[in-house]
């Protein structure tokens, strides 16, 4: 059994796990915050799904797409020269996906007026997401 434990904690790295995690809950707390400063445009929640779990949901899904952007973007052999260029992908590769739980908004609980805050919570996502991941590595390394 102990071998068994040191085999999967080996294998796993926390410190990728923590860094997702503290990510995770930074835009979820940018996405509440959001929700709270333009109240009648961006709303968490229906009948059926509680407005904090559909933000906490939602965050979840945008910190993964936020991950895995620069993935897609090797995986497309874009050259991208610097980190803002990154960014602006990452947004690009939120929009649509933003746009789509928001046309979708009686089973995820994300309702937003327009397309104008789709790019606004595109654009405030992708930042919180990018350097939440940046800094909070480069913080990590100097704890260890």
């Amino acid at each position: 059994m102990y071998k068994l434990r040191n085999l999967i904690f080996d294998c796993v790295n926390i410190d990728k796990i923590i860094v997702f995690l503290a990510t995770w809950a930074l835009v979820s707390i940018a996405l509440l915050i959001l929700s709270i400063v333009f109240k009648s445009q961006v709303v968490f929640g229906n009948m059926d799904i509680a407005g904090t779990m559909s933000a906490v949901v939602w965050s979840f899904v945008l910190t993964y797409l936020g991950k895995i952007a620069p993935q897609v973007l090797s995986r497309l052999e874009l050259k991208v020269k610097d980190e803002r260029y990154a960014m602006v992908v990452t947004t690009i590769l939120l929009i649509p996906v933003i746009w789509l739980l928001k046309r979708l908004a009686v089973f995820t609980g994300v309702g937003i007026s327009n397309n104008f805050f789709v790019l606004v919570v595109a654009i405030v996502a992708s930042i919180v997401t990018f350097y939440s991941f940046k800094y909070s590595e480069h913080y990590l390394k100097k704890l260890q």
